[in-house]
């Protein structure tokens, strides 16, 4: 999704390389109004300013301590451009079509909640639970039986699943990307039917 930051409402926005944008796991990035004061939480190894003992307060300086992840960049960098190269208004339709599929598809299956607002566009994660079986029992079916990779358990997201009661069983998360296809998704819709149905 396009996100505009140039009211300068927002002082910092932070981004994960690994999942929509296709970057290696471990990379992401943070945009941060220029007015912005900042405070390094590493110091050290400045190849610059090699002999003052603490680092540039000036960004980019402020937090470039040691070697650079060199190529989690330009792995971030090559996700990017791919995405940009097939457009983000195409990638945000793609997205839209497989959750008219998929939402609709679950909501009507007995025994599942679907997590969410799903009332405007979204991205293409979705977060569900089969009845009161442990999510890491369903993504693990979903693996072991349909060769479908979920994620399981609390997403790094605690309090969330303490807001949603699902601080037990956690949730089983599907996550769609450009390469999702349509019969991607209607499988992962018939392997929940199938397993909420056991």
């Amino acid at each position: 999704m396009d996100v505009d930051l140039s009211d300068g409402i927002v002082t910092a926005a932070c981004f994960t390389g690994h999942k929509s944008l296709c970057g290696p796991g471990g990379t992401g990035g943070i945009v941060i109004r220029r007015d912005a004061l900042v405070t390094p939480y590493i110091t050290g190894g400045d190849g610059v300013h090699s002999f003052e003992r603490e680092q540039p307060s000036a960004v980019p300086g402020v937090f470039e301590a040691g070697t650079a992840n060199v190529a989690g960049i330009a792995g971030l960098d090559a996700g990017i451009k791919q995405l940009l190269d097939g457009g983000v208004a195409a990638a945000a339709a793609h997205q839209e079509a497989l959750a008219r599929i998929f939402v609709p598809a679950v909501q009507a299956i007995p025994g599942i909640r679907l997590y969410g607002d799903f009332s405007g566009p979204r991205v293409g994660v979705y977060s569900l639970n089969i009845g009161d079986a442990e999510s890491a029992v369903v993504s693990d079916i979903l693996w072991q039986t349909y060769q479908m990779a979920t994620r399981p358990a609390y997403h790094c997201a605690p309090l969330i699943h303490q807001a949603l009661g699902t601080a037990v069983q956690g949730a089983v998360r599907f996550s769609f990307s450009q390469f999702t296809t349509a019969d991607d998704v209607r499988a992962a819709v018939r392997a929940l039917r199938a397993i909420a149905a056991m």
